[in-house]
């Protein structure tokens, strides 16, 4: 059985481990190609009993995804007293249209968050 943090009841977690997640939040679903995306993000920590605090100063890479999946571009970003960043993406003109998505990762690359937008063509 799988909890809330996607953990499975027999992974040997204790209730003490604590996780990093993030929340991210774009502007819009839909763009075209030329628009800016720009989005907030914001980063947490908890465990699984509920205890949730905010990853202040916290250093994140936030990465631009095309519709087949190459990078177009990433931003260094770190987080507020609130454990919130923002950022922002511009479309190139001549891209394809799709699915495109926004992650946010850690220095080690563990991503906390991917969230998708629509690019019309």
């Amino acid at each position: 059985m799988l909890s809330l943090w996607g953990y499975s009841s027999s992974s040997g977690r204790t209730t003490a481990d604590t996780r990093r997640y993030c929340n991210i939040y774009p502007d819009r679903g839909a763009f075209n190609p030329g628009d800016t995306v720009r989005f907030a993000a914001i980063a947490r920590k908890g465990s699984r009993e509920g205890a949730v605090s905010v990853l202040a100063s916290y250093p994140l890479k936030a990465v631009f995804y095309d519709s087949e999946n190459n990078e177009i571009e990433s931003l260094s970003l770190k987080t507020g007293d609130l454990g919130t960043a923002e950022g922002s993406f511009a479309i190139p003109e001549d891209v394809r249209g799709g699915m495109f998505r926004i992650a946010i990762e850690e220095k080690s690359g563990k991503v906390l968050d991917s969230r998708s937008v629509r690019v019309d063509r």
